[in-house]
Order: structure tokens, then sequence, then C-alpha cells
């Protein structure tokens, strides 16, 4: 540019994506986004453990101290088999709804320059500038290109052509409860707590985050459920990966789309009194069992 910072071109447009796109902006680079999504991002009952990495830009960009966006918890607590607590380790932690960080970075980046819809498909390296290829038929020269679209990034395939990524051995249960459906019991044992015990193949994270508003009043906000799960790749795997529809996905079932046998299988069994610490977790004020999933995801 005539400034001579580089025109950037990022692809995608998730948290990563925008917080480089935000820091390069700042800088003075020209930025583009390009996120493949038509609509803006949503990640149902997705929870983030809030380090400083990712608090920096809020706190010391845009004025927010991370208590305005955050819940707060003061301990990390172990649950024995039977539900009865083992150790209690005073250690603070901040947690955040996925939504809410998304939310706030993409406020700040503007929706001028944060492209929908629109795809990098490949790309091709010159001596001073980057040749980008988009979904939409066209391309763009600039000067520098940014990858940050995940691990089916169709630039990262071309860049590293013999990069592929491989199950690690375990997917992700996740879902997200209402603290105000929770007994008095359960949210006094709870709601200060980053919740932690092994079971059987797995193991289970339980933390509050934000509710879809941003509310953080204790009382107010979500209890987020992540259930580590280890499925063999072959006997196990595809099954779980298997739709209501009968289609076979390769790294996560979509909201709603889940398998009727798998979901009542871990709705009744695995989540059963004698099996999870958790079960007191079935709401006292709504009857209605908490473990709503949302997806099976993979971590390559």
């Amino acid at each position: 540019t005539t400034m001579g910072w580089p025109r950037v071109a990022i692809a995608g447009g998730s948290i990563g994506g925008l917080t480089a796109a935000l820091l390069l902006r700042d800088l003075g680079c020209e930025v583009d986004v390009y996120e493949r999504s038509e609509a803006v991002l949503h990640a149902p009952g997705a929870g983030i453990a809030v380090l400083e990495q990712t608090s920096r830009y809020p706190e010391q960009r845009l004025g927010m101290p991370v208590d305005s966006f955050c819940s707060r918890t003061n301990n990390i607590t172990f649950f024995n088999a039977d539900g009865s607590t083992q150790r209690v380790i005073p250690h603070r932690y901040n947690f955040a709804a996925w939504n809410t960080i998304y939310r706030i970075l993409h406020r700040a980046f503007g929706n001028e320059r944060y492209h929908l819809g629109v795809e990098v498909t490949s790309f091709i390296s010159g001596p001073n500038s980057v040749q980008v290829d988009f979904s939409e038929a066209n391309s763009r020269d600039t000067d520098l290109l940014i990858c940050a679209d995940g691990i089916r990034s169709l630039a990262r395939a071309a860049a590293l052509p013999l990069v592929r990524p491989h199950y690690a051995g375990y997917v992700a249960w996740r879902g997200t409860v209402r603290e105000s459906e929770l007994s008095d019991v359960s949210y006094e044992a709870l709601h200060d707590s980053l919740s932690y015990q092994v079971l059987d193949k797995g193991h289970i994270l339980i933390y509050p985050i934000p509710d879809e508003t941003g509310d953080i009043r204790p009382g107010h906000r979500l209890m987020n459920i992540v259930w580590y799960f280890n499925a063999d790749e072959n006997s196990e795997l595809p099954r779980l990966l298997t739709d209501r529809d009968g289609i076979l996905h390769d790294v996560s079932i979509p909201p709603g789309q889940l398998d009727l046998e798998v979901q009542a299988e871990v709705k009744i069994k695995k989540f059963s009194p004698a099996s999870s610490p958790y079960s007191c977790l079935t709401s006292e004020k709504s009857k209605k069992n908490p473990f709503k999933l949302l997806a099976a995801y993979l971590s390559p």
C-alpha cells in the first residue's frame, strides 16, 4: 500500500481470523476477511477457558475488563464416581462462551470488510504478491494471505498437500444446562468450580459460561458440559458419526441430526446415576435431561 503496510486477505472469519485481522488493521494494514459461512457464525454450547492471549485484545484495545464478558470460578473440584467430592483446589479461571468472544471481535472489526459466503479455494504465490482465488469464481491480488479457516481448509490443503489430519482417538459430546434449572444442591456444588471427573473410557468437564445474551451473573449463566469419550476408530467411530438419516460425516454431526439410538444410549446409559458424578444435574426444577447433545467432534 502507499503507507508501506501490506494488503492482507484472511481466509476464515472465526476467532483466530478476526484476532489476526484486528491486530493487522491496527498496525495500518488493509485487511479483508473471507468467511465461507453464509451467515454470522454461531457455536451452540461451546465454552472456552479464557487465557491472557484470548482476553488481551478486548482488554487492551477495546477497554473491556475481563470480568465484563467472562464468568469466573475460584476452584477446581474433582468428583468421585459416586458423585461425592474427592478434592477441591483453589484456582481461579475465567470462562466465556465461544459466541461471546466472537461477537466482541466481530463487532470491533465491523461488516464492511467481513465477507460472508466467500471461500478461499486456492492461491498462487508470486515474487511480490499472492493471487487468491475464491468460490465466487473470481480472484484478487494481495500482499499476504493468512489461512485461518480450519482443518478442512482448501487453502491449507494447497499449501501443505502431504499433511492430513489424524483421528486422536476420542469424540466430544457437548451440551449446556441453565443454572436456573439446577437444583439448589447442584448449583452450590458446581457454580464456582471447574468440575472434573474421570469416567470409563473418558472424562467430563463442566463450568459456567455466559448465556446466549452474554449474561455473566451467577444464576443466569449456562453450565457448559463436555464429555470426552474414547471411541475406537474402526468399530465405534463410524456409528457415532452416522446421523439419523444414515449419512456418514467426517468430523461432526450437525445439531439435531444425531442418530436417535446413539442419543438414547448416551442420555440413558452413559449418564446413569451409577456411572456419572453429574447425575445430580438432572434438573429438579425443569424435570428435563440436561444432556442435550449438540454434536460429536473429533480432535485431529
